[in-house]
């Protein structure tokens, strides 16, 4: 039993670790803003990749305030 206990401990500190070190980071700037939640970014390096923001609500194209919050 106390074996089992060690083991998933380290299985979970393994796990973790690995968790954040795989997370990647970009340095560039936002060249053009599509909706309230999805933009361009531009990369240092000259990539360009679709953004699209999670967790956060913005009205529908066809809602009041649209506009506004493009």
């Amino acid at each position: 039993m106390k074996i089992n206990k060690l083991f998933l401990a380290i299985f979970l500190c393994i796990l973790f670790t690995i968790s954040v070190f795989s997370q990647n980071t970009f340095t560039g700037k936002v060249t053009e803003v599509i909706d309230g939640r999805t933009a361009v970014f531009t990369t240092s390096t000259g990539i360009k990749t679709r953004i699209l923001l999670n967790n956060i609500e913005v009205p529908e194209p066809e809602q009041q305030l649209s506009k506004i919050s493009t």
